[in-house]
Order: structure tokens, then sequence, then C-alpha cells
């Protein structure tokens, strides 16, 4: 799945290596943004999360990332 913007293209991968239930996790490369869990249901954790301040974190992490190399 890619997910685009202007000329930025980013692509998501979902359980890429193996699957971690009542995980999740977003990550530009290696780096890790966010994780919650595991965690059993109701996910209190991932239902707290400020999704707007992750995705620009995330957003600002994958410039540096590509700026970089």
């Amino acid at each position: 799945m890619s997910l685009t913007g202007g000329t930025e293209e980013a692509t998501v991968a979902i359980n890429q290596v193996k699957p971690r239930k009542g995980v999740f996790e977003v990550r530009v490369g290696d780096v890790v943004i966010v994780t919650t869990g595991p965690e059993a249901r109701p996910f209190p954790a991932l239902k707290a999360l400020d999704v707007d301040a992750v995705a620009s974190q995330a957003a600002d992490t994958a410039k540096a990332f590509y700026f970089l190399g």
C-alpha cells in the first residue's frame, strides 16, 4: 500500500516480518516512532494515542531519514 502527498510517497507495511498480537508500531526505517503493547483489548494505550502527533513525527523523521540517507 502506498500513500501519496505531493511528490512524496510512503510505503506502509503491515506485519511485515512476524505479526505480534496486540502491538501497534510506527517505524521509519529502523527508527521506532511509537509502539504500544502488547496489550489486551480494549487497547487503552492505542485509543489514547494522538494520531496527528504521531503522523507529524513520522513525517519529520522520514524527511530527515531520506534526506540524510
